[in-house]
């Protein structure tokens, strides 16, 4: 007897299939705030973007996770040490490392440094039996970290050997690898956690953690806790760009990250990192009027399939 099409479209979506989709919704929204952020460093010092954005996200976090935390208290302290972790190097360090290195790199090193995390999940996965690879996922990962090289190089890889590296390359990359071990990390979240309150802590870890920096900047060295006295913005422009990279990039992306992460693989939610570069440049088309480039299709032609197999391979 035919299957009835009504029992065909109420079948329920995978796990695995709902999280490749917050993994994708995820990098959509890391991807549209990268220029929000860039926009937002002509009227905000850094210390100070760092810390509205993280606080606004931390608070909304905290207005639906309150009954979480006090369900889960006992948890919380059991896996104090994973939570640290994770705020340290998720929130704290990979936020200061990005924001720092993007002053004092070039845009070149710093977008390809900073998309190799796919390739520092592959190492360390594999160098502390972390992770099993399949052999699809390792050639996905390749295969879209080269489509990234040739986005940031605008179609010409050869201009990487020209590259000079700086200590803002240094910081990126140590910002790739802090979140390449926020990705394994995350695959370990303790069982009985919500993920609202894995988000919640791990803010507040994070915010605790580089809180002493900004205080220092604002009393020692006399910095503006907001606008800045040449801003190019207005008070009002600036805090709609903070909530919307706050509720957006950091609150609504990262959540929808953690799930993404804790439904698919290492390899799978890595992978998903190089849809940012894409989605910038596509923006930077539709809003600052950029030309589609030759290299924008080839790039695509690598970095889909490198997607399509790392997805593939860790789902069979």
């Amino acid at each position: 007897m035919p299957t009835d099409w009504r029992q065909e479209v109420t079948q329920p979506v995978s796990p695995y299939v709902v999280g490749l989709i917050c993994l994708f919704c995820a990098c959509m929204l890391w991807g549209s705030g990268h220029p929000v952020l860039r926009w937002l460093t002509g009227s905000l010092p850094f210390e100070s973007l760092l810390f509205w954005r993280w606080l606004s996200a931390f608070l909304v976090a905290l207005v639906f996770s309150w009954r979480h935390l006090l369900r889960e208290a006992p948890l919380i302290i059991r896996h104090w040490i994973w939570f640290s972790y994770l705020g340290i190097t998720g929130v704290a360090l990979t936020s200061m490392l990005t924001f720092a290195a993007a002053a004092f790199t070039p845009v070149l090193n710093f977008s390809l440094l900073g998309s190799t995390a796919p390739l520092w999940v592959l190492a360390i996965g594999l160098a502390l039996r972390m992770e099993t690879f399949r052999i699809g996922s390792v050639i996905g990962i390749l295969l879209g970290m080269f489509g990234v090289v040739l986005i940031v190089s605008q179609g010409h890889p050869e201009a990487l050997l020209e590259i000079d590296l700086n200590i803002g390359d240094v910081m990126a990359m140590i910002s790739a690898v802090t979140w390449a071990g926020y990705i394994l990390a995350m695959r370990r979240r303790p069982p009985g956690l919500h993920l609202l309150t894995v988000f919640t802590v791990t803010a507040g870890i994070g915010i605790l953690s580089f809180l002493p920096f900004c205080l220092w900047r604002w009393i020692v060295d006399a910095r503006p806790l907001f606008l800045r006295d040449d801003a190019q913005a207005s008070g009002l422009w600036v805090a709609t760009g903070l909530l919307y990279t706050g509720l957006g990039g950091s609150f609504l992306g990262l959540l929808m990250w953690n799930h993404g992460v804790s439904r698919t693989s290492a390899a799978a939610s890595s992978v998903f990192l190089y849809l940012i570069p894409m989605v910038s440049s596509g923006l930077a088309m539709i809003f600052l009027n950029e030309p589609l480039a030759l290299y924008h299709l080839v790039a695509a032609g690598f970095v889909l399939p490198g997607m399509y197999l790392a997805t593939r391979s860790a789902s069979s």
